[in-house]
């Protein structure tokens, strides 16, 4: 774990971040928003490349603060902020793993989401097929299996550590071509993350 720093030693952009805990009414102590600020502006700096960090990193705050049921709508220095529900959404469960890169980006193009918790608390993730498909569309020219790679790769991290892994569900297409991906899927998780899959499924 990385020590918390002392807040005259975070950059501007962290002090503003302290500055919405607090506004917030986040339990704790000073150290204790140092340290979570600390790690929620380095995933945004990470998952921005050099782009959009503040962006990111309200996005991850509000993220973050809906999982604990503090309204973001009443914080001052959110007003303005506008995100994709699908993305705020998706926070909680990806900080709790780091916020991989490869996760993230398939949810920031629309093609992962996550639908919550189910039977058993299992965390339930769903490929969108009516997304996915216009992109397989687009990059026929890489082939079904990398497009099936470049998906099962960001599948990967929410197996990794998880006490139980969760549901991946394929909506939005027919079953036939459900079956074929989830094939695809399978075959691609085995050779590229070994141990443990997902729960995978199709939507009925």
């Amino acid at each position: 774990m990385v020590a918390p720093l002392e807040s005259p030693g975070l950059p501007d952009a962290c002090l503003r971040l302290i500055e919405i805990l607090k506004e917030a009414g986040l339990p704790g102590e000073a150290t204790d928003h140092a340290w979570i600020v600390q790690r929620i502006w380095h995933h945004a700096e990470r998952l921005g490349e050099g782009r959009q960090q503040e962006y990111l990193a309200d996005l991850l705050v509000t993220g973050f603060l809906l999982e604990r049921e503090i309204d973001p709508a009443q914080i001052s220095l959110l007003h303005g902020r506008d995100f994709p529900e699908r993305s705020l959404r998706a926070v909680p469960p990806l900080l709790k793993i780091g916020c991989p890169s490869s996760s993230w980006r398939l949810v920031e193009k629309g093609v992962l989401a996550y639908e919550g918790q189910v039977w058993g608390g299992e965390g339930r993730w769903v490929i969108q097929g009516q997304t996915l498909k216009p992109l397989l569309d687009e990059w026929h020219e890489l082939g079904e299996q990398m497009v099936m790679q470049h998906v099962a790769r960001g599948l990967v991290p929410l197996v990794h550590d998880a006490s139980q892994p969760p549901q991946v569900k394929i909506n939005g297409i027919d079953r036939k071509t459900g079956r074929k991906w989830l094939q695809g899927l399978r075959d691609c998780l085995q050779h590229i993350g070994g141990g443990t899959l997902p729960h995978l499924m199709v939507d009925a």
